[in-house]
């Protein structure tokens, strides 16, 4: 699994350096729900209306590609999020053709 890593220059700046490759879905989960316990959305309707449920979508299009070859835990935190996700963003329109494809 991918991770960041801090490291201290010699000058004692903070030196960050990002992996090159995309973060596992299991991360991306992590920090959904991590940001959803400490954003308060309720003031912002076009994240409540937009970002939520996109996200939420593509979780749904991950999960409807891997879900043969995900681990029961991740299955479970994806699902978990998911409820999450649903209970904060707000009823929209949503476009069910692009929930299917690839």
């Amino acid at each position: 699994s991918s991770g960041i890593n801090a490291e201290y220059g010699k000058d004692g700046n903070n030196k960050l350096f990002v992996p090159s490759s995309p973060p596992e879905f299991e991360e991306i989960l992590s920090l959904t729900d991590f940001l959803l316990e400490i954003v308060s959305f309720e003031y912002s309707a076009s994240v409540q209306s937009t970002f939520l449920p996109q996200v939420l979508q593509s979780i749904c299009k991950y999960l409807r590609a891997h879900v043969a070859d995900l681990p029961g835990a991740t299955l479970a935190h994806a699902i978990e999020t998911s409820s999450n996700l649903l209970s904060r963003a707000q009823p929209t329109t949503v476009n069910t053709d692009n929930l299917y494809s690839n």
